[in-house]
Formats: structure tokens, C-alpha cells, sequence
């Protein structure tokens, strides 16, 4: 069973050959790692306690969906001025144009930056179709209505959204 590096797609790397995954996650690594869903780094290592960042989730993602197989219309008009020659710039560029994942305001990306929660929560309910609900009340003191994500993550953690059919 062999798999591309992240960063380096023209190597291979065989998913038990991953020197920090335990025997506990071993099966998990390989099953997803055969698949081509997740990888290893360059150094021979799977990661597993690094942060994700933005461009691997989007990869991660792009697979479980079939994306990296299929052109999505409007992929080529994606302009991010930072994922030019990037790894994962065809899995990102597919992402945006499906309007699962934005740039930021300053016209960039950010493919290496750590995704955060919010984001990420953001990310699966636009990939899921959840139905939102708005005006939903505030349920953790660390996340004032305020927040840019509010919305999404008390639509995540609610009985009141539920996936569109």
C-alpha cells in the first residue's frame, strides 16, 4: 500500500512505514493512508499532533469528495494571490469554486496557516448542506454572538439546524 507525500507529490511512501503512528492509530493511518486521504511528510512521519492546516484539510476533504478525480466548473477563475505552485493549489481552487472555503479579504489564502475550529466547522457545514437557524442563543460563555463563526458553530452544536434533503 503506497502513498504520495503531502508536499511532495512525486514520491512514495508506504503508510506502515509512518515512524510516530502508534499501534492504537496504526489501522486508522492505514486505511486512510491506502486510500489517499491522508499522508505522510517528508521526514517519513504521519503528524498526528500537528495542527492541520488549511491546504491538508482541504485536500483531506477534497478526496473524501471526489473532487481530486472531477474538473469543478470555475476552478480555473479562483484567483488567491498565495497558492500559485502551492501543493495542494488544484484541491484549493476546486474548493473555493464549490464555495466550501473562502481567502481572506486581503485577496490571499493562507494554505499553510493552521485551520481553526471555527473554520473548520465553518468548512464541514458548508461541505454538509446544513440547514442554518438564526438567532439561536448563546450556549458557551467563550464564544460571544459577536464572533464571526457564531452562527455557524450554534448551527453545528443545535437540534434545530439539520442537513438540507
Amino acid at each position: 500500500r503506497h502513498t504520495r507525500l503531502v508536499g511532495d507529490w512525486s514520491s512514495d511512501v508506504c503508510s506502515s512505514d509512518l515512524a510516530d503512528v502508534s499501534e492504537n492509530h496504526k489501522q486508522a493511518v492505514e486505511l486512510f493512508a491506502a486510500a489517499g486521504v491522508i499522508n505522510g511528510y517528508e521526514d517519513g512521519t504521519f503528524g498526528g499532533s500537528r495542527e492541520i492546516t488549511r491546504a491538508e484539510m482541504v485536500k483531506l476533504l477534497s478526496v473524501l469528495l471526489g473532487l481530486d478525480k472531477t474538473a469543478v466548473e470555475g476552478e480555473t477563475n479562483v484567483t488567491l494571490s498565495d497558492i500559485s505552485g502551492h501543493w495542494a493549489e488544484s484541491f484549493i481552487r476546486k474548493f473555493v469554486a464549490k464555495g466550501y472555503i473562502l481567502g481572506y479579504p486581503e485577496g490571499d489564502f493562507r494554505p499553510d496557516k493552521a485551520v481553526s475550529r471555527a473554520e473548520a466547522v465553518t468548512i464541514i457545514n458548508r461541505v454538509t448542506g446544513l440547514a442554518k437557524a438564526s438567532g439561536l442563543p448563546q450556549r458557551f460563555r467563550d464564544l460571544p454572538g459577536t464572533f464571526w463563526a457564531y452562527e455557524e458553530i450554534m448551527n453545528a452544536v443545535t437540534d434545530e439546524a439539520s442537513p438540507n434533503a
